[in-house]
């Protein structure tokens, strides 16, 4: 695997973005997730534990070694991160938001919870569908799999680290975009906070505020924040554009949440700053788009799966061996495929009882592309005009490290 690229696997164990729930439940004192590790010692000091309030503030890919370019820079980034320090997490399996947020909110791996990817076909449902939008992939109208039937609450199979929290008397917030906020993933993630849409990121900051001030009960905040994605993927993660808008989210976390709180609260409340995952740079000629390739369509049963740069694959009967010779004759030295469930067995998707759906989910091979290359199916006229520089999902350094700082609201 090696002479592929340099892989990152995903930690389960202690330095992954999974322990970040279990870690908030011993805070909060709930019995949830007593079988999950939480953060490793040396990643959160027991002594940060011993707070009223955490707020877990979520930077879509806020990716670790980008993060560490611009801290050099000596400006915002830098000051935000000057007194807290900053370390990295990996990020699930694939490295892709639907499956980090699943995690974040369940406190399960990817294994248990079963959302494995962008777009995933669901064997009960007959399709491929959008899970952000929880319809399918070809339709841009939201929440079509509830007029189906489909139970949110029944999706993962498992509780979510806000009813667990709720449990124990703590207020449990959800501060998300406007797209977000009612969005099929939402209904899955969410369930047992409060949502509270936001409109943009000064917005989103000045509510976390002023709900940390209002008092009441112990509280828990989830903040996710999806600009820096939308840069990433649209100018790519190594630009101008990417760096200027962390500085930008850095500025305004600094003036409009922590100078502003309340010097009693700043002291009682956890702060976690960290990422979904991170970006790699996709050149658009190196994509290879299945819709364009008949020999390659002739030998899967249904369209690639998951992500541009983690796809999952299900090849025609017994067909599986000429899937894997097409590629290494057609696109030699640029993809690696896995059997999915060696894959499985190696750790990615993680550890626990595997979500009954799972191995319909993940076909039967996974091809991960080497960098700056992809594999896409495309549903909608726009996924041909689009020019996205930025993808993740796999397992490359860029894409699986996340920045990550941990420390009471008054040390930052």
């Amino acid at each position: 695997m090696e002479d592929v690229y340099e892989i990152v696997m995903p930690s389960y164990d202690g330095r992954g973005i999974s322990n970040i729930p279990p870690t908030i439940a011993r805070v909060f004192g709930s019995p949830y997730l007593n079988d999950k590790l939480p953060l490793s010692e040396d990643v959160v000091s027991p002594d940060l534990l011993d707070v009223r309030n955490v707020v877990l503030l979520m930077i879509d890919t806020l990716g670790y070694r980008r993060v560490v370019e611009a801290v050099r820079l000596r400006g915002a980034l830098y000051r935000l991160f000057e007194k807290s320090g900053l370390g990295y997490l990996t990020s699930t399996f694939p490295a892709t938001t639907a499956t980090a947020v699943t995690t974040i909110s369940t406190g399960r791996t990817p294994l248990e919870h079963g959302v494995v990817g962008y777009k995933l076909y669901l064997r009960e449902y007959g399709m491929v569908v959008n899970m952000i939008r929880l319809s399918p992939a070809f339709m841009k109208q939201p929440n079509v799999l509830l007029d189906f039937g489909f139970n949110p609450e029944e999706a993962t199979g498992h509780d979510t680290i806000y009813k667990a929290l709720s449990d124990v008397g703590a207020e449990t917030y959800v501060l998300l975009g406007e797209y977000y906020a009612n969005s099929g993933l939402s209904h899955i993630a969410n369930r047992g906070a409060e949502v509270r849409p936001y409109l943009t990121l000064a917005d989103m900051l000045v509510n976390l505020r002023k709900i940390l001030e209002a008092g009441g009960e112990r509280k828990y905040i989830y903040a996710y924040w999806e600009g820096l994605d939308s840069v990433s993927h649209k100018r790519t993660p190594l630009s101008e554009e990417n760096l200027a808008e962390m500085e930008m989210i850095a500025t305004a976390i600094k003036a409009l949440l922590l100078d502003r709180l309340d010097e009693k609260v700043a002291k009682e409340t956890l702060l976690m700053i960290t990422g979904d995952h991170g970006q790699s740079y996709v050149v658009r000629d190196n994509m290879v788009v299945a819709n364009e390739d008949r020999e390659l369509m002739d030998l899967l049963l249904i369209p690639p799966t998951g992500e541009s740069r983690v796809s999952y694959l299900y090849p025609r009967e017994c067909r599986a061996e000429e899937v894997e010779e097409y590629f290494n004759r057609k696109h030699p030295g640029k993809f690696l495929l896995l059997r999915s469930r060696d894959a499985v067995r190696m750790g990615l998707f993680g550890y626990g009882n595997p979500h009954p759906e799972l191995t319909y989910r993940i076909g039967e091979l996974i091809a991960l592309p080497k960098p700056g290359y992809g594999l896409v199916y495309r549903y909608e006229k726009k996924e041909y005009e689009e020019e996205r520089r930025g993808a993740h999902g796999g397992l490359t350094t860029d894409e699986q490290l996340v920045a990550f700082a941990v420390g009471r609201m008054s040390d930052f």
